[in-house]
This record gives structure tokens, sequence and C-alpha cells, in this order.
């Protein structure tokens, strides 16, 4: 493999990465609303990873949402949600806060879809490898996002720093094979964080 493709594949496994932390993000935000949502509808409990929170979940999905979002929703495992998947929970229950009157921060709409677009973007194109300068523009659009969401701007510098270091080659004889190691941890690292939603 030429080296700048397998630089451009790197680049594509480290925007993975951000989009991992993205999506984590948005449960965070989910989790904030569903107790919002809880506390004004008496007959709901506060979230718990399990098949009665989802159930109660997919009651109040419109019913354009597909069957495999619902069913995804329905588990109520939310750490096994895509970020598709969670844009949709969050939007149902905001919907319902609306509904009864209830506030919650609707600046943050515009940035969970702005991420949803953008993991769809990257995830959906057919495309595993970007330039530097590709790469350099989705990591600060999305970092961007992820701080208007409340992440820790400093806490992404540092992530974006130490996958940098992925791939970079060492100063020792073996560093071909560290170099792949580093490669297929990354690699398998991102297909983790997608592969349960079927994502890539």
């Amino acid at each position: 493999m030429e080296n700048n493709q397998h630089n451009n594949i790197i680049n594509h496994c480290r925007i993975l990465q951000l989009l991992g932390r993205g999506g984590d993000r948005l449960k965070d935000v989910f989790r904030e609303r569903w107790l919002i949502y809880s506390k004004l509808n008496r007959d709901i409990f506060q979230w718990e990873n399990n098949h009665i929170s989802g159930s109660d979940l997919v009651k109040l999905c419109a019913p354009e949402i597909s069957p495999e979002i619902k069913e995804k929703l329905k588990s109520g495992l939310i750490d096994l949600w895509d970020i598709t998947a969670t844009n949709s929970a969050i939007n149902v229950v905001s919907k319902e806060i609306k509904k009864l009157g209830g506030n919650f921060n609707n600046k943050d709409d515009s940035y969970i879809n702005s991420l949803r677009k953008a993991r769809n973007e990257i995830t959906h194109n057919g495309k595993y490898e970007l330039s530097n300068e590709e790469f350099l523009k989705q990591w600060d659009h999305l970092a961007s996002i992820l701080v208007k969401l409340g992440d820790n701007e400093s806490d992404i510098k540092e992530l974006k720093q130490n996958l940098m270091n992925i791939g970079q080659i060492a100063d020792n004889p073996n560093s071909d094979l560290n170099e792949k190691f580093e490669f297929i941890k990354l690699r398998t690292m991102a297909k983790n964080v997608f592969k349960v939603g079927h994502i890539i």
C-alpha cells in the first residue's frame, strides 16, 4: 500500500473515532432530555438501559421512523445505538417535552442534526480515505459541533494528538511492524465503535 493512501485511510479512521465520541455526546443529550420528560410525565421513569424504557420510547415514535431504528430503540440499550438512532430518540423525546410545556436547550438541535448529517456524509460516501486537508476540515467541523454540544475542547485536542501518533514511523528496525500494528489497532477500534450500528 502506498504511504499516502495508508495515511488517508488512517485519517478516515481518526475521524471515525471522533464520530464515536460524538455518538457518546448525543447519548448524554438523550439522557438529559429523557430526564426532563420523566419529570413532566409521572407515568415515565428515569431512563434505564432496558426494554421497559425502550418500549416507552418506541410508543412515542412517529410511524415514519423506520422499523430498523425502532428495533434498536426498543432494546433500550443506548450504548448500542448509532448516531442516527440516537438522533431519532432525541427528536422524539424533544417533541414530547414541547407538548408537555417543558423546556430544554433547543439550540443544541441544530448541532445534533449537523452531527448526524456529517456522520452520514463521512460513512455513506463510499470513500474510506481522507487527505490531510479533508481530515483537518472534517476534524475542525466535528470538533466545533461537539464543543457546542458541551464536550471538552481540551479533551478533543488530546484525542487528536493521540490519534495523530498512530501510523507514525518509529525510529527502530521494527518500524514497519509497529506501523502495521498501530494501523490494525486503530481500524479495529473504529470498527468496534460502529459494528453494532452497522454504520460501515
